[in-house]
């Protein structure tokens, strides 16, 4: 019998097969299975916002990109695994911040929440979620922020199923 590694299991039913999703915190050994899901996300950045995004090409994270994160302790990612393959991820920051006309606000920032794209629609994404929302509610923080570009409707229609409205609007205007 095969033992698990340590994480939370859950096992969602796609079709004809049944896939086990493991969602856990990532180590530095995720490092090549994290860049391949950054790439993914780079890509569709890039073509949607050519202007603003670099090709994954350029735009490479360095090796020190996941072990910074690792090592703050307001943030923690977490991949989603199955089979060995990390299928997702999602980045997450706590914040405080003060300001002299606002209340003060303690949030939990989603900073990133890829899913691999031949693994969407398959329950990956809301595990994901899940377990940002259990990580704030452990640590006592009652809110949940992210940012979304307009282009990503897909992302736009889970975050609003999940609860998510919009705050602001972060417009520009090229010169």
């Amino acid at each position: 019998m095969r033992r698990r590694p340590r994480g939370d299991w859950e096992t969602e039913r796609s079709g004809d097969w049944t896939m086990e999703i493991m969602i856990r915190e990532a180590t530095l050994a995720d490092e090549d299975g994290l860049d391949l899901l950054y790439t993914e996300i780079d890509r569709l950045h890039h073509e949607a916002l050519p202007q603003v995004f670099r090709g994954h090409e350029e735009a490479a994270r360095p090796s020190t990109f996941l072990a910074a994160h690792l090592a703050d302790d307001t943030m923690r990612v977490f991949v989603a695994d199955v089979n060995g393959r990390l299928v997702g991820l999602i980045l997450l920051k706590i914040r405080s911040e003060e300001h002299p006309i606002k209340y003060s606000q303690h949030y939990l920032h989603i900073s990133t929440l890829i899913v691999a794209a031949e693994f969407q629609g398959q329950g990956v994404a809301q595990r994901l979620m899940d377990t940002a929302v259990t990580f704030a509610r452990e640590r006592g923080v009652s809110q949940l922020r992210l940012n979304v570009y307009n282009f990503n409707q897909r992302a736009i229609a889970f975050y609003e199923k999940e609860g998510f409205t919009t705050l602001s609007r972060h417009m520009w205007k090229k010169l």
